[in-house]
């Protein structure tokens, strides 16, 4: 299951179970105060710490810039300018990267890493890569780099194959109810 969020109901769900504020790891303790939540039971701390450094705490949410891997590396290594250059998910070098927002982006080629350099913005997906269709919910799940669509020349991920079906389908109004909620998020 993919990592969430629950803004609504103010508990945290991270790969299936929460977690209590009493666990007594920093990382946790500061995912709580960030987000100002009283989470509910026990779950490992590798799926918690994937988590924190895919939302990076506040500063992920406060930008856009994206999921990422315990290494701190974005998208889980996927290029990001591949997906508007060659029209597909493409795993990056990482002999070939640059560091943005905090994270290490891993390229294709070197003209893709110049491009991003150039303006990252621009290829950097939505929602610092969180699921739209989830997001939509009220819920922040992570998602997947290999479940993607680009939509008036905006990266999207959703967290399965079966979501980015869905979020084509119904893009405006995902992204519309998305971007209220990531806007809530920011404010927080």
């Amino acid at each position: 299951m993919a990592a969430g969020t629950r803004l609504r109901d103010k508990r945290i769900t991270l790969a299936g179970g929460a977690f209590p504020p009493a666990c007594g790891c920093a990382i946790l303790r500061g995912l709580t105060a960030a987000f100002g939540i009283a989470p509910l039971m026990p779950i490992a701390r590798r799926s918690l710490l994937l988590a924190t450094l895919a939302l990076g705490l506040d500063s992920a949410l406060r930008a856009p810039a994206a999921l990422a891997d315990p290494g701190g590396v974005a998208l889980m290594g996927y290029d990001a300018v591949a997906y508007f250059k060659a029209g597909e998910a493409m795993p990056g070098a990482g002999h070939i990267a640059l560091r943005w927002r905090g994270l290490l982006w891993h390229f294709a080629s070197v003209e893709n890493r110049a491009a991003f350099e150039a303006n990252p913005r621009a290829y950097a997906p939505q929602f610092g890569g969180l699921c739209p269709i989830a997001l939509s919910r009220g819920e922040v799940v992570l998602g997947d780099p290999r479940n993607w669509t680009i939509r008036d020349g905006k990266l999207f991920f959703s967290a399965s194959p079966e979501g980015i079906e869905e979020l084509r389908g119904n893009m405006n109004s995902f992204v519309s109810r998305a971007a209220e909620e990531f806007h809530s998020l920011q404010r927080r």
